[in-house]
């Protein structure tokens, strides 16, 4: 769903299915076991944070909001 396309575009993490107990525990095993995959989830979870902070989205709202009113 949507939230897997945000965790996916940003390279947040790893999805996997509700409830799927193997696949769960298979990317467990993938991010404790692969110190590169670890950095870039680590950087990618960074970035995710920044592009959600509520501060940056009201800003930037505000931003957008100025300029429909000097249509």
């Amino acid at each position: 769903g949507e939230a897997a396309d945000i965790v996916n575009g940003h390279h947040a993490g790893l999805v996997f299915e509700p409830e799927n107990k193997k696949e769960f525990l298979e990317g467990v095993e993938n991010i404790s076991s692969d110190v590169v995959l670890y950095k870039e989830l680590e950087k990618g979870c960074s970035e995710l944070a920044k592009a959600f902070d509520r501060k940056y989205l009201a800003s930037k709202m505000l931003k957008i909001l100025y300029q429909v009113k000097e249509l």
